[in-house]
């Protein structure tokens, strides 16, 4: 009895064929190359330049903006009278600080806010010289709150008084809200202190009151009572007429009452 073995091809592995392969005579065969590579020292030395540039603003921004010789511990200030260059220097907020870092118009804005100064001009150069030219507000008038004592310049802006005393006309304010530095005065009381002064210049006080208006004493020993800032010259017109008509007839009256425009009253 002869045997028969039939020959079974081997089964694939499950990952070879997943994969794709079969065998090691299948890989692929990978080939590694040699090239020479060529470095490209034109490119590289047309950069040096650049670079040295780069660094050389690189330094002096460094410069500019670390030395000493460019940061402010002065200024010259002109134009001032009663307030004092140091007032002005310490309120400029600038000491200490690199000339490039400062703005003008915060500077300008800074000053101003002080009552006394109207204007300002801040010039800045290299290495770190600044000057401040200001011009100072003017006064015109004093007003006098109770104790308190204020001057009032050519736009109602109330300051402090500084320096020697003011040789004009002290409006008295009797009822009035409490004032402060800085603070403006009502355009109408400012325009009826202007007339008042072109038309009054020997009185010397003037009283002010938010319910009674204007008054003041006549230099003949009489109150005058002028009311609200309204129709002032024409108030100011009538009185004049009756006080010539008064000298003329001798009248000393006890007061004049010219509250309403048209209609003074007196007795």
């Amino acid at each position: 009895m002869s045997l028969f073995m039939k020959r079974v091809p081997k089964k694939k592995r499950r990952s070879q064929t997943r994969l794709g392969t079969t065998n090691e005579a299948e890989a692929a065969v990978f080939q590694f190359t040699f090239e020479r590579v060529q470095f490209d020292w034109k490119s590289k030395l047309e950069r040096i330049p650049g670079v040295i540039i780069a660094g050389a603003l690189c330094y002096v921004l460094i410069y500019f903006f670390t030395d000493y010789r460019f940061f402010v511990y002065q200024a010259t200030i002109t134009g001032h009278d009663r307030i004092s260059a140091r007032e002005v220097y310490e309120h400029s907020g600038m000491e200490g600080e690199s000339i490039f870092f400062l703005n003008r118009a915060q500077i300008r804005e800074r000053l101003e806010e002080l009552p006394d100064i109207k204007t300002t001009s801040i010039t800045l150069q290299l290495p770190a010289n600044v000057k401040i030219d200001i011009v100072e507000r003017n006064p015109v008038f004093i007003w006098q709150a109770g104790q308190t004592v204020y001057w009032v310049d050519d736009e109602g802006v109330i300051i402090e008084p500084r320096g020697e005393p003011l040789d004009t006309v002290t409006f008295l304010e009797i009822d009035g809200p409490s004032r402060h530095s800085g603070e403006r005065i009502q355009p109408e009381i400012l325009q009826a202190a202007r007339i008042l002064q072109d038309w009054l210049p020997q009185e010397q006080f003037i009283q002010w009151s938010q319910s009674q208006g204007i008054s003041f004493l006549h230099p003949d020993g009489y109150p005058v009572y002028l009311g609200q800032p309204d129709d002032l010259p024409r108030k100011l017109t009538t009185l004049h007429a009756l006080t010539e008509s008064f000298a003329k007839k001798g009248t000393r009256p006890e007061f004049v009452d010219m509250r309403f425009a048209g209609r003074p009253y007196y007795r």
